[in-house]
């Protein structure tokens, strides 16, 4: 099956790319992939004697789209985030660590049929609560993501529904007694996602994405539709000025292993508030143009 729905796809894209069409899409590829752009960020370290406690948030994030997406025909986006802490717990005279890994490739070829666009994504996440993890490892993905964009306009920049399907393999730990057990599952998730932006004004912007994702047991030919790792985020930012972005943003997820695994309670509900102030260090700032002039480098065109 996995091999099918490769050859399908490449069979997709391949017309893009036929002799009469190759220059064409191959200055304008180039083009478009060197307006890569890289962005390096950390929230506030936090630190503190009592209870040892550390508590840090950073990632990396590549795009070439950084600044609008009107005019591309291909776009790219890449990002890595790590969240973690560490804490003493004096009752139990144990140091607990949570930590979460997050990773996302998506590849996006737009309007190859009126409003119609081709994507492909890879999705990572690893968590960790203590000894044990959770999500060891997730890893998914898929070639035949399509997207169809409803409306698009210097004030709503994204109005859209997509949908790919992604094979999904996942390695879990779960304690039993004294000893951890770690399980291996593969299936298929039926991933739709909607997105929605709005620019109220130049500097205020409001967004939306809804994320639906049931579970396809290909092996069994069984559906479960409450183990869809449902997520919806809603943000509010205010662009102050260049370097300070103040934000804020709701996310509420429900997924039915944490009952079904852990008994804990499947849904939560986040609101974070964000303070965005990008501080220039030198050093980290001669990394991240060296990095970006190097990938740029490679989709340099003279022709173009």
């Amino acid at each position: 099956m996995h091999k099918i729905l490769l050859v399908c796809g490449l069979l997709f894209i391949f017309p893009l790319f036929a002799e009469d069409q190759e220059i064409v899409h191959s200055r304008r590829f180039r083009s478009d992939m060197s307006k890569i752009d890289v962005d390096i960020y950390a929230a506030p370290l936090k630190f503190q004697t009592l209870y040892n406690l550390r508590d840090i948030t950073y990632g990396i994030k590549l795009t070439n789209f950084k600044d609008s997406k009107r005019g591309l025909k291909f776009e790219v986006y890449f990002d890595y985030e790590f969240k973690g802490s560490k804490v003493y717990d004096p009752f139990s005279n144990k140091e607990v660590i949570l930590g979460q890994h997050k990773s996302t490739l998506l590849y996006d070829i737009n309007r190859i049929y009126k409003n119609f666009t081709y994507f492909l994504m890879v999705e990572y996440k690893r968590t960790r609560y203590g000894d044990i993890h959770p999500i060891q490892r997730r890893l998914g993905w898929g070639i035949l993501g399509v997207k169809y964009d409803f409306y698009e306009s210097e004030s709503i920049p994204d109005f859209s529904l997509s949908y790919v399907p992604l094979f999904e393999n996942e390695v879990y730990e779960r304690s039993e007694g004294d000893t951890i057990r770690e399980d291996h599952v593969n299936h298929l998730r039926h991933s739709i996602r909607f997105r929605f932006e709005w620019k109220i004004t130049p500097r205020l912007s409001l967004s939306e994405q809804l994320f639906y994702r049931p579970l396809y047991d290909y092996k069994k030919n069984k559906h479960d539709f409450n183990d869809n790792l449902l997520e919806n985020v809603t943000q509010l930012s205010y662009q102050a000025s260049d370097r300070l972005k103040l934000s804020v943003r709701g996310t509420y997820t429900h997924d039915i292993r944490q009952r079904r695994l852990y008994g804990f309670n499947p849904t939560n509900f986040e609101t974070e508030f964000f303070i965005d102030y990008k501080l220039k260090f030198e050093f980290l700032e001669r990394w991240r143009k060296g990095l970006r002039d190097s990938i740029r480098d490679v989709f340099k065109d003279e022709k173009v």
